[in-house]
C-alpha cells in the first residue's frame, strides 16, 4: 500500500498501538479466532459457513461499499467489527481492513482504499477513441471528514476529466484574471487614441510589454477565445485509466 495513502499513517499507529491490539485479541477470543486468524487450510470452509448464515445484506449494511458486499454475512462478525471500528474512532469504510486483520491474520492491518473525496464523471460513450470521448458532467464525492487537502490530492485527477469537457473549445472555459481585464482595456483605450502598439510598449511601462510585438501576442492570446474552433480542433487530451500511454 502507497506511504501517500492518507490513511496508511493511521493503519500505520494502530498496528502498533498496544489498546488496539488488545481490542483485536478481545475480538478473536469472543469469537473463537485463533491467535494468528482463521488458518489458510480452514479459510475457505469456514468463509463459506458464515456467507450461507445469510443473516444480513452486507451491502445493504455498508451502503454499498465497493468490497464490503463482500464480508460475511453473520451478523455477531459484523456486530464486533462495527464496534471495534466505532471504539477507535474509525468510520465503516475501515471494516473490510479490520476483517482481514482480525480473521484472515493479516500481518499488518491495510489502510482503506475508499478516499474521502472522489472524482465522478460522466461520459457519453467510454468504447469511444479518446477524441471522440466527452464528459457530459463531473462532480467530486466528498465525506463528512473530506478536506480542503483531499480536493486538492484529486485535483490533476479533476483537470485530465475537464480537458474532456467541450473540448472542441479550447481555452473557452479558463478564467480571465481581472489584472489581464485591466491590461487589454488600458490598451484599446490607448489605441483609441491613436498610438501605436510600439508607442504604448516604449511610453507605458507599467503595462508590462517590452515590444509591440508583446503588445500584439496579449491581444492576440486573449481575444482568440471568442473565434469559434476549426472543425476537428482538439485541444491535447491527457490519457484515462483505460487508454494506452
Amino acid at each position: 500500500m502507497s506511504q501517500d495513502n492518507y490513511w496508511q499513517p493511521i493503519a500505520d499507529i494502530l498496528s502498533h498501538y498496544p489498546r488496539f491490539l488488545k481490542a483485536v485479541a478481545k475480538v478473536r477470543a469472543d469469537l473463537d479466532v485463533p491467535e494468528g486468524g482463521i488458518p489458510l487450510d480452514e479459510r475457505p470452509q469456514w468463509y463459506s459457513k458464515q456467507v450461507k448464515a445469510g443473516e444480513e445484506d452486507t451491502g445493504k449494511r455498508y451502503g454499498f461499499m465497493t468490497g464490503h458486499d463482500l464480508l460475511p454475512s453473520d451478523k455477531k462478525i459484523l456486530d464486533a467489527l462495527d464496534q471495534l471500528a466505532s471504539d477507535f474512532n474509525l468510520d465503516a469504510r475501515w471494516v473490510h481492513s479490520l476483517f482481514m486483520y482480525v480473521f484472515m491474520g493479516d500481518k499488518k492491518l491495510d489502510p482503506p482504499f475508499h478516499r474521502s473525496a472522489s472524482v465522478r464523471p460522466r461520459m457519453n460513450d467510454v468504447r469511444l477513441p479518446k477524441e471522440q470521448l466527452r464528459v457530459t458532467s463531473l462532480s467530486i464525492s466528498i465525506q463528512k471528514d473530506t478536506s480542503i487537502e483531499d480536493i486538492r490530492a484529486i485535483w490533476d485527477e479533476v483537470e485530465k476529466y475537464q480537458a474532456y469537457m467541450d473540448s472542441d473549445v479550447p481555452k473557452r472555459r479558463d478564467k480571465i484574471k481581472s489584472e489581464t481585464v485591466k491590461r487589454y482595456l488600458k490598451v484599446r483605450e490607448l489605441e483609441d487614441k491613436g498610438l501605436t502598439q510600439r508607442e504604448i510598449a516604449e511610453q507605458h511601462s507599467k503595462l508590462g510589454f517590452g515590444t509591440a510585438k508583446d503588445v500584439s501576442d496579449f491581444k492576440r492570446e486573449l481575444e482568440e477565445r471568442f473565434r469559434p474552433a476549426k472543425s476537428g480542433v482538439l485541444r491535447k487530451l491527457p490519457p484515462l485509466s483505460w487508454h494506452s500511454k
